[in-house]
């Protein structure tokens, strides 16, 4: 006897890989209008979100050097060595440090210039002059010019600060190197020497001035370049200062002018260097 096998062939048809390929494409292509160019740039979008994480660094850093000393505050504690800006409306272009600490008292003290040898009472703790504060120094001294008290100027690389305020003679005066020594004007106006304009001032202030608006915008660098230094590298496309008139309009005053010091700015914009047009701003006020 002959037993025959039957023998039953699996697998997929011709006409059954066709519509397959078919449906796979339909949505492939369906996936593709959802998503848009999700998908397709997301490579992208991780090197747009590392540039732009890289320039924030670098603005950090700006900011950093810039913003290391704070205002005085009222009732709040500081250790001993704090250092502090008197408030814009009472500073004398000093900064002040406590050897002793303590907590502030609710009004602010009346400071006092150079020499060391002046101590301001802070609620039962005193603060004693530091070094030369950070500054915007912009102008020369002019003749028959109206300062106002604490209004300061730079004259042959060292900062002045007039304690009274008033109208400046006619006259070019012999400006004093010695940090702390005084000179006075036929009008009256009072000058102190707070203090050299860059590096290490002289005398009993040993120490480096921090960093003002000026010296900023000399070590950010020049409009229009790129840069690789200590800060990241990036490109400079805004190092200008300017203010904003009545109408809130910026202007730009990076020029030598005679308005007053207050309510300037410097804005500083970075970008990407390699040109992926990504930026960041930042507006330095005077501090």
């Amino acid at each position: 006897m002959v037993i025959r096998k039957n023998h039953t062939e699996s697998g997929f048809t011709l006409l059954e890989v066709i519509v397959t390929i078919v449906v796979v494409a339909v949505i492939a292509a369906m996936m593709v209008a959802y998503f848009g160019t999700a998908y397709t740039q997301s490579s992208n979008q991780f090197s747009k979100l590392n540039t732009m994480s890289g320039l924030s660094g670098v603005m950090e850093k700006i900011s950093a050097q810039y913003t290391q000393y704070p205002h005085w505050r009222p009732n709040t504690t500081y250790p001993a060595g704090a250092i502090v800006l008197p408030t814009t409306s009472n500073r004398t272009g000093m900064l002040y440090q406590t050897t002793s600490g303590g907590t502030s008292g609710a009004t602010e003290p009346t400071w006092l210039p150079y020499p060391p040898g002046n101590s301001i009472n802070d609620n039962g703790f005193t603060w004693v002059p530091y070094d030369a504060a950070p500054t915007l120094v912009l102008q020369n001294w002019q003749s028959a010019q109206q300062y106002l008290s604490h209004a300061t100027i730079m004259q042959n690389n060292y900062v002045y600060v007039t304690l009274n305020g008033g109208t400046s003679g006619t006259t070019a005066l012999t400006w004093p190197i010695t940090v702390g020594s005084y000179v006075t004007e036929s009008t009256g106006l009072t000058w102190y020497c707070s203090g050299a304009f860059s590096g290490a001032v002289s005398g009993t202030l040993s120490m480096t001035s921090p960093t003002s608006p000026l010296q900023l915008q000399t070590e950010i660098g020049a409009e229009g370049t790129n840069q690789t230094n200590n800060y990241g590298i990036y490109s400079v496309i805004n190092n200008r200062f300017v203010k904003f008139n009545a109408s809130n309009t910026e202007q730009n005053i990076n020029t030598t002018t005679t308005d007053p010091n207050y309510g300037w700015y410097l804005k500083v914009t970075i970008g990407d260097p390699t040109g992926t047009g990504q930026t960041v701003s930042t507006l330095f006020v005077l501090r």
